[in-house]
């Protein structure tokens, strides 16, 4: 029995030491479980916050485009506004060198006219004194005439 006794001894030594590896391990096992359960917790945090972060970067992508569609027009408006000016400007150059040729054409015929204008007063002069050289010679004839009578 004496054998028996220390075999109980030993096995409940054995069983406490088991019972003690029981507790360790169910400590553990809690312990893990409450880790587990935290982390679980702190992964739904996150995806729920990447998930609002993703809603976020998807609406400023949507903006960005927005915008950029919208430069795209402005910069399409300005181009054919400047096209447009470009076309306008083309006309009133070209208008202003017709009206340039015009003036010049004007101030020449002006002076042509001008020219003109002189040679007639000269005529008239020379005309003029025609006349009066003829009124002339007429009394100088008659004067002759007259002289040659008396």
């Amino acid at each position: 029995s004496a054998f028996a006794l220390s075999d109980v001894c030993a096995l409940k030594s054995e069983l406490d030491d088991k019972n003690k590896l029981v507790e360790s391990l169910k400590r553990q096992l809690s312990s893990s479980v409450k880790e587990k359960e935290t982390m679980e917790k702190s992964h739904k945090q996150t995806e729920s916050a990447t998930g609002v972060k993703d809603v976020r970067l998807n609406r400023a992508l949507e903006e960005v485009e927005r915008y950029k569609r919208m430069m795209n027009e402005a910069k399409a408006a300005n181009a054919e506004q400047a096209e447009a000016q470009r076309r306008t400007l083309d006309k009133v150059m070209g208008e202003k060198k017709k009206l340039s040729k015009q003036k010049t054409e004007l101030l020449l015929g002006f002076k042509k006219q001008m020219k003109l204008i002189d040679i007639l007063r000269r005529q008239l002069v020379h005309v003029q004194a025609a006349k009066l050289l003829s009124l002339t010679e007429e009394e100088f004839t008659r004067a002759l005439e007259l002289g040659e009578t008396l």
